[in-house]
């Protein structure tokens, strides 16, 4: 669960489904329903390929460089 900065509360569901792919999806519960479904494809390493659609309808796409600090 999130607080946005506009005082949407928003819900993610979502987990790993293999190895190399991850599914996540977004809803919120506040204010105009907001819908939305991502995947990501891990290509190589810390590259990644993703996918959003937010319904009713826009697509989009990314290729993403993910690097986590420790």
């Amino acid at each position: 669960m999130e607080k946005t900065d506009t005082n949407q509360q928003i819900v993610h569901v979502g987990g790993q489904l293999t190895e190399d792919v991850r599914m996540l999806y977004s809803q919120s519960i506040s204010g105009t329903a907001k819908r939305m479904l991502r995947v990501e494809y891990q290509m190589v390493g810390p590259l990644l390929l993703a996918g959003e659609q937010t319904f009713p309808g826009g697509v989009g796409g990314d290729l993403v460089l993910r690097l986590r600090f420790r």
